[in-house]
Parts: C-alpha cells; structure tokens; sequence
C-alpha cells in the first residue's frame, strides 16, 4: 500500500466547480481531483495520450499556454480510490512525465494556478480545442488524502452550456 506521501491526486470535497466566461454557465459544488500543484486537474474531451489535442503554446489556440500539463518527475502515482480509473503516466515531449487518467492527459487550468485555492475550479466546459472536463470524485468515498483548503458554501444551482473560447 502506498503512503500518503506518494499520492498524486487529492480529493477536494465541495469544491466551486464554475467557468470563467460572465455569468458563469457552469455553477455547482462537488468533489474534484486536484493535482500536485494543490489545484483541479482536467481532461479535454476526446483527447488520449495516443491523440494529443492540446499540442502548442501559440496555436490550437494556445493551448498549452492556458491548459499546462500536470507533470510530475516520477511513473510511480496512485490515486485515492474515491477518483475512479486508472492513473498513470506518459511521457510528453517537452514536458517530462504527464498524468493522465484511463488514458486522457491531465491539465490544470491557468485561471486555477493563478489563484491557487483547491477549492475552486473555473475552468469546468470553457470551449478551448474541444470541452474541458474537471475530474470529478466520489464524496462518499473518503479513502486517501483530502485537501484542508476552506470549502464554499453548497448551492444547488447547477447549469450547464457551452461557452466561447473566453480568453486572449
């Protein structure tokens, strides 16, 4: 069994799950996985390791300047079960080692680095080279580590559209 100290991805129950084009269209709370940063990790749909999407820091557009992969300098990760598939690694040509959960590369957000709260994530279906996906979790699992951050209070709005590419 793994130590705490080895798990890649944490869970943050409760967390603002919102997009950061005015008025938001995605609005709830709910238990994410945050990366080793301490931020959300998401997927681009319909990418895979073998299918890479989000390929440049100047086209696509900008791919990699807004959504950085979730690196990390070891193949060695686990997850806590409450995040459901698999975790593992690839390498990414410039990059180093990439997470990426049952095949789909991880990312953050840059809006999210920025602010550096786990218990936020606004970059949940922004339009940008496809859909982003935050990656969700089970809240009443409660194996693995959880994030201390201060959580926001529960609302039960919950919209969902797709949104323009918000952003330069």
């Amino acid at each position: 069994m793994a130590s705490a100290s080895s798990f890649t991805l944490r869970v943050q129950k409760n967390a603002h799950v919102t997009n950061i084009a005015p008025p938001p269209t995605v609005n709830k709370h709910e238990a994410i996985a945050i990366g080793p940063k301490g931020v959300a990790v998401y997927t681009l749909g319909h990418e895979a390791t073998n299918h890479l999407l989000c390929v440049t820091k100047t086209t696509g557009p900008m791919c990699l300047t807004f959504w950085p992969p979730a690196a990390v300098k070891s193949k060695h990760v686990t997850e806590p079960s409450a995040i459901k598939g698999t975790l593992g690694t690839f390498h990414r040509a410039g990059y180093g080692l990439q997470l990426e959960l049952n095949g789909h590369p991880l990312y953050y957000f840059k809006p999210d680095l920025m602010k550096h709260n786990p218990a936020i994530a606004q970059g949940d279906h922004v339009n940008n080279s496809g859909i982003w996906h935050v990656v969700t979790a089970d809240p009443g699992i409660s194996a693995g580590p959880t994030s201390t951050a201060p959580t926001m209070p529960t609302t039960s709005t919950t919209t969902t559209t797709t949104t323009p590419y918000p952003y330069p």
